[in-house]
């Protein structure tokens, strides 16, 4: 998508003479959407496009780019996200949906090529997701966090959704809100990871259920915590090897329509991001960051906002183990080996 039309969008032809008293500022918008709207990217289908061309326009007009050459280079950049966003991590096209970290975050990591070509991607994004969502940026452009406040749910709102899981009515629907309550809530899952499971990536260990998350960045398997683990009772063995677990006889944008439906509307229908967040604080809060590393998928960059939330203001509880020489690698694997069952055990 680097590359447009043998028209050059960036070079638009002159605007009429303004008539007095016009706002140049509403002049410059207007060139600027006409060159945008001329634009063309190679190597996607135009009806492709179309359906996002609007979108991601206005996303980048947000910014306020300062000429049309500039906001073509962010458009190229927004548009392939926008379109990989939703094609390979089946997102919708919604902002809030679409404009956080973790997610721009996997797309920059899936791009092949010089890490300068990284490092300018990721640039573009976050200033655009900066203009349309409130993300910030880090110093030297690398990563960023949201600045709404995590919102992790109460043990209340919790009891609320067991409930809520109860009364949905529709058969089909109840499979695929519990299969979500499961993962999201007791594994983490993100939306398009619950979207990419299949009858193979779940499945039953000496120790209770574990998930298989097989995306090219985000590799992982996980432990459904046992407190979720129920919401599969009545699933986990009718589950069929190849078969996509949620909506397989959907096809195309029409699986995320289907499940998104499953939790439309506010509380007590789950919000999947507040699941994998009220997730996320327990085990950044409860395990060594090895192991969060190992089950939370996404990198050390997406951890960035969990753990601001659990810093300490002061570590006087730990100043003597602080001072105590360097263990080693023997003791702290026995060490670790122990924490196994205190993690275990604490899995409420």
């Amino acid at each position: 998508m680097q590359n447009q039309t043998d028209t050059p969008a960036a070079s638009p032809s002159p605007a009429p003479i303004s008539v007095a008293h016009s706002d140049p500022r509403n002049e410059h918008n207007t060139r600027v959407r006409e060159a945008l709207m001329r634009y063309r990217p190679v190597h996607v289908a135009p009806a492709d496009w179309l359906a996002v061309r609007d979108f991601v326009i206005d996303a980048v007009l947000a910014h306020d780019p300062t000429d049309a050459r500039i906001a073509i280079e962010l458009v190229s950049t927004v548009g392939q996200y926008v379109l990989w966003a939703m094609n390979e991590q089946h997102a919708p096209l919604d902002r809030d949906d679409l404009f956080y970290p973790s997610m721009m975050n996997r797309f920059i990591r899936s791009r092949t090529g010089a890490e300068s070509t990284r490092t300018m991607m990721r640039s573009r994004l976050y200033r655009v997701a900066n203009a349309v969502a409130g993300v910030e940026r880090h110093r030297g452009g690398v990563g960023g966090r949201p600045t709404a406040p995590l919102a992790p749910y109460s043990r209340r709102e919790l009891a609320e959704l067991e409930s809520w899981a109860r009364t949905v009515r529709n058969r089909q629907k109840r499979r695929a809100a519990h299969i979500a309550l499961a993962f999201a809530g007791g594994a983490g899952l993100t939306t398009g990871e619950l979207l990419d499971l299949r009858g193979e990536d779940a499945f039953r260990t000496a120790h209770g259920i574990s998930v298989r998350v097989t995306g090219r960045n985000s590799a992982r398997t996980v432990p459904v915590r046992t407190d979720w683990a129920h919401y599969l009772d009545q699933y986990l063995d009718t589950f069929v090897d190849g078969e996509l677990l949620l909506y397989p006889t959907n096809t195309g944008k029409g699986r995320h329509t289907a499940f998104r439906s499953v939790y439309m509307g506010g509380h007590p229908a789950p919000n999947l991001q507040r699941l994998r967040d009220t997730w996320m604080l327990d085990i950044v809060s409860r395990f060594p960051i090895p192991v969060v590393l190992a089950v939370a998928g996404g990198g050390l960059n997406s951890l960035q906002r969990y753990l601001d939330a659990v810093a300490l203001d002061s570590v006087d509880q730990y100043d003597t183990a602080l001072r105590a020489p360097a263990e080693s690698a023997n003791s702290r694997k026995r060490g670790a080996d122990a924490s196994q069952f205190l993690g275990t055990g604490d899995n409420r």
